[in-house]
């Protein structure tokens, strides 16, 4: 069996810069230049059955040679980009012979260059980029809305022959997306939307700006908004309507942690978003519309649970919580364990929240968690193997929000639960429980 037949194996850059090092004095004795050279390190790696060499040394032993030399190894790769081993090596946008290649061309042979890059969009969406400028500095604008358009369906991904619609899908928030946006979809968002006001496309240049704005600013609010402020109206409102649906969605998703079960639609978050949009003059409806909220999820404990995750989240928000801390320290703990958070979003929220008045629920939202704490204790059933705690940790913050709630679940627990000996400990552990099958709190 070959050594590396069923796995690559990669050389690291200290052993490939000491393999190039050595291969090199070979061939200067052997009277090689450059191209030769290089055809015979590929020829070793292809050779090998799953062995590679470290891309970024060979691309660094290419940038040191000269002039003469780097046109030499251009040359000798075009002339051989059709014939095995080059023609592998090349297929793939993301070889690094592919990349020194391409970097040979740019700087050598600028039409070479943009033609290999426009044909492996596809697989790299970023070489998209050189050519869109290049048909926007030819003024050839409707090749550049195309190639955009394109470029935008390899980044997503999507199966050949599917489409991506600027104009109703929001490209913020994509699961391709990291960081606080990204500068090269930006500037290709820029292209389309200058190519498409050319063309007189105009709605697509709107939507284009848009999505440009949001790359980088959909988390704060503020920012958001202001972008879709920007869309001239009247003419534009059903553009604006549908990208605003969009936003709202997914600021509503990002900020409500859920698992199995998402909470009911559109909850509070979904609100809120809308009334940023209309502005702080909506402080009375925002209030009204919580409160209708609030008590639709606490119609029976299925709604109520189904709910959970953003109830937890309007929660946290308030006042970080500190209202319902000082009555129930444990619950507080329980609703921030293994939250997710996000600093931008999260100010964002808090800040309207604060502009809208929405701490003067507080005492209403206590009010229902003192209600309703009982129907999120988790189920002894449910739990995993023999391990209470969860169920020992909710008991306890019941009992600090409502003794008497408690009371009567460990009453109905002490029938029902009776036989979970490991259930009573982990009760007992915290003080739940008393002895002589009167379990009280």
């Amino acid at each position: 069996m070959h050594p590396f037949e069923n796995e690559g194996f990669e050389l690291g850059p200290e052993v490939t810069a000491c393999l190039v090092d050595w291969e090199q004095r070979s061939a200067r004795r052997r009277g090689i230049t450059a191209f030769p050279f290089v055809d015979e390190l590929l020829e070793l790696e292809a050779s090998t059955q799953g062995l590679s060499l470290d891309g970024k040394v060979l691309a660094r032993f290419i940038r040191r040679l000269d002039a003469e030399a780097k046109s030499e190894v251009r040359k000798g790769i075009q002339k051989k980009r059709n014939q095995s081993p080059w023609k592998q090596a090349l297929e793939s946008a993301h070889s690094s012979w592919f990349r020194i290649y391409s970097e040979l061309c740019r700087r050598q042979d600028p039409s070479a260059y943009l033609e290999d890059c426009r044909a492996r969009i596809s697989q790299d969406w970023t070489l998209a980029l050189p050519v869109a400028k290049d048909l926007e500095r030819k003024k050839n604008y409707a090749q550049a809305s195309g190639l955009c358009a394109a470029a935008l369906c390899s980044f997503l991904r999507l199966p050949q022959g599917e489409k991506w619609e600027l104009r109703k899908n929001l490209l913020a928030g994509s699961y391709r997306m990291n960081g606080e946006g990204n500068t090269p979809l930006q500037n290709l968002l820029q292209i389309w939307g200058r190519s498409a006001r050319a063309l007189q496309e105009e709605e697509v240049a709107v939507a284009a700006r848009l999505q440009a704005d949001l790359l980088k600013d959909w988390r704060n609010w503020d920012k958001a908004i202001a972008a879709f402020r920007r869309i001239p109206q009247p003419g534009f409102s059903a553009l604006g309507e549908c990208l605003f649906a969009r936003w709202r969605e997914l600021v509503a998703t990002r900020s409500v942690d859920s698992d199995a079960d998402r909470p009911e639609k559109p909850h509070w978050v979904h609100a809120l978003a809308d009334a940023a949009r209309e502005g702080e003059g909506t402080r009375h409806s925002i209030s009204v519309w919580l409160r209708q909220w609030l008590q639709a999820i606490e119609r029976d404990g299925a709604t109520l649970r189904q709910s959970e995750a953003a109830l937890v989240r309007l929660s946290l928000d308030l006042d970080r919580a500190q209202w319902l801390s000082r009555v129930s320290p444990t619950m507080v703990r329980l609703l921030a364990y293994n939250r997710s958070y996000d600093r931008t979003l999260d100010a964002s929220r808090k800040k309207w929240l604060k502009r809208l008045g929405i701490f003067s629920l507080v005492p209403e939202l206590l009010a229902f968690w003192r209600r309703n704490a009982r129907h999120l204790v988790p189920d002894p059933a449910a739990a995993r193997g023999a391990d209470y705690r969860d169920c020992a940790d909710w008991v306890q913050a019941l009992r600090e929000l409502n003794p008497a709630s408690c009371e009567d679940l460990l009453r109905q627990w002490s029938v029902t639960q009776q036989r979970r000996r490991n259930l009573w400990r982990a009760l007992q552990a915290k003080g739940l429980s008393m002895s002589s099958g009167n379990r009280r709190c």
